[in-house]
């Protein structure tokens, strides 16, 4: 009979591929780590010609034929995995390809005690794999095997141990969690009494928000970024006395001592009198340390230009929104 007998019924005959089969249900048909920092290649703490798998989880799409619709879970719980003994480089670069390999007897040529004492899970170092390879399907020596590409090694030439350099990271999270929210703010103040970008040249300070406008947002235990888009609309440009030097400011976004990297502003004399819009984007990893807690989400600016006092105001008739999402990546 063609049917799984249904799940979890007493007496019943349970399959592994039925077991595949929920497996694979919380990642879809993708693979991936379970956590951002699960099965990480790293150099080894002496550089060798080797690497070191740190420990944690992974679901690993099956590649078998016919079982498109099933996963296997494998897991390094008991610490560290080094793999020593790699071959380096002579007058060439290579980029080799570390990869984790299940080893199912019922869909490959091996014996169960020769899967067993390997535990049924491989890790296979492919040399001199092409240089577009993102995953397991671009290596053709890898056709139909099924795992998963943790890293890459980029040797140089003439190289004989892994430098951390050499490492491509190549992990992507199976189940990856998102959030998301927003906030839209109205300051006060009059034209040219209102709210200006900070005066540089390097001192950043919180603009166009200030004080309570700038939203307290809870960082979930599971982000590792925060990506943030802010539009600001009708930002008053005021020229300064210099009449042919254009203004520069910067931008950035702000998250409990993290910053993003900066944006800029550039307005000329015949701007000024006018009013305008523009973005600040900006995405700030969050550090372990940070995860769990609630911050305060700025937007930063400052005046970098010295040769001209022009500058951006934002007032009773300006309107910021600011829209953030929460990732996990690894």
């Amino acid at each position: 009979m063609a049917w799984l007998v249904p799940y979890v019924i007493n007496g019943a005959q349970h399959t592994a591929s039925l077991f595949r089969r929920q497996a694979q249900r919380p990642a879809t048909d993708t693979s991936g780590v379970a956590r951002p920092d699960d099965l990480k290649v790293t150099q080894l703490p002496q550089a060798e010609a080797g690497v070191r798998i740190m420990p944690g989880g992974l679901t690993i799409q099956s590649r078998f034929p016919n079982r498109d619709r099933e996963s296997y879970g494998v897991e390094n719980a008991d610490g560290a995995v080094d793999i020593t003994g790699l071959t380096g480089t002579t007058s060439a670069a290579r980029r080799d390809a570390v990869i984790v390999q299940v080893l199912d007897p019922n869909y490959m040529a091996i014996t169960h005690e020769a899967a067993a004492l390997e535990n049924y899970t491989r890790v296979t170092v492919v040399q001199d794999v092409s240089t577009s390879a993102k995953q397991i399907g671009d290596i053709p020596s890898m056709n139909g095997v099924t795992g998963y590409v943790l890293a890459f090694i980029d040797w140089p030439a003439n190289q004989t141990v892994v430098q951390g350099s050499y490492i491509k990271d190549a992990r992507k999270l199976a189940s990856p969690k998102r959030t998301d929210g927003t906030t839209i703010a109205y300051p006060t103040g009059a034209t040219t009494t209102g709210r200006r970008i900070p005066n540089g040249p390097t001192a950043y300070g919180d603009w166009p928000l200030e004080g309570n406008e700038r939203p307290l947002v809870e960082i979930p235990t599971w982000a590792t970024y925060i990506l943030v888009t802010a539009i600001v609309e009708g930002a008053w440009y005021a020229g300064g006395s210099n009449t042919t030097a254009n203004t520069v400011g910067a931008t950035r976004v702000a998250l409990g001592g993290q910053y993003s990297e900066n944006g800029i502003l550039v307005k000329g004399q015949d701007d000024r009198g006018d009013r305008h819009g523009f973005a600040i984007i900006g995405r700030v990893a969050i550090p372990e340390a940070m995860r769990g807690t609630t911050q305060r989400l700025s937007l930063q600016g400052v005046r970098t230009s010295a040769s001209n006092t022009g500058g951006w105001f934002v007032d009773y008739q300006s309107c910021i929104s600011m829209t953030w999402v929460f990732s996990e990546t690894t």
